[in-house]
């Protein structure tokens, strides 16, 4: 485990997956994003985002935007990061993805008001306005602070200066980009039916909910995760030792 942990503060669809994934490869343990830890802080249960703060390195997505002030106050060695975007490029990109009333419908009715980010963006637009101005107000003046744009080569560089991390990339790897030709959109509905919501993950879910109950399934969901962020982050270590040796013989 790193002894830094790093918060990522902004929105879904500002370019969290992408970030997440340059610090997997820094060696960070990355959890997020988690929509039964975000039930829990509706509940105003932090049993278990406590016990994530404890566990994992990053933290990005569900429930970590809205809950940035209480993990500040939990005292660890955080620095926190906010993602800025454009606005409307924003909210295209939302759009696309939750369309009319599609993923999480419970959050999005719970931090924005609606599911439907077609029929209401001006609601979507709001919130992601008011999102970054209690950001920016809450983190003004604070040191363990950075604003960077994944659009930006050099953001990517600032970032890992600002981590004290070496300098591995020259700019942000793109991941979880939203679908916009036909083939893509193709392609990414038969990944879902085959691994996601309706797919074989949802099969699965049903199964493990009716032979352990809601409860144990969750913490049995959360062990296995824990068991892939680990996997992921040796992967990428072991990867970059590779690449050191091999730098090192050249």
């Amino acid at each position: 485990m790193k002894k830094q942990k790093i918060c990522i503060v902004s929105l879904h669809k500002t370019g969290t997956t992408s970030v997440s994934l340059m610090l997997q490869k820094l060696g960070y343990l990355v959890t997020g994003p988690d929509t039964n830890l975000y039930y829990d802080y509706i509940d105003n249960n932090f049993q278990n985002i406590d016990k994530y703060l404890e566990d994992y390195d990053a933290f990005q997505d569900d429930p970590w935007y809205e809950i940035f002030e209480y993990v500040d106050s939990k005292g660890f060695d955080m620095k926190f990061i906010y993602l800025d975007r454009d606005e409307k490029s924003w909210l295209r990109s939302v759009q696309r993805f939750y369309g009319a009333d599609r993923y999480n419908n419970r959050i999005r009715r719970h931090f924005y008001g609606h599911a439907n980010t077609i029929e209401y963006p001006e609601i979507y637009l709001q919130k992601y306005r008011t999102h970054k101005e209690r950001v920016m107000r809450y983190f003004q003046r604070k040191a363990n602070f950075i604003v960077v744009d994944v659009k930006k080569d050099e953001d990517a560089i600032k970032l890992q200066k600002f981590l004290g991390s070496p300098i591995m990339f020259k700019k942000f790897p793109w991941a979880n980009r939203t679908p916009r030709t036909i083939k893509e959109k193709q392609i990414n509905k038969i990944k879902s039916f085959v691994f996601g919501y309706f797919g074989l993950n949802k099969f699965i879910k049903l199964i493990l909910i009716k032979s352990l109950d809601q409860d144990r399934y969750i913490v049995l969901r959360s062990k296995i995760r824990y068991i892939r962020a680990l996997i992921r982050k040796w992967k990428f270590d072991t990867l970059n030792k590779l690449k050191k040796a091999k730098t090192n013989n050249d």
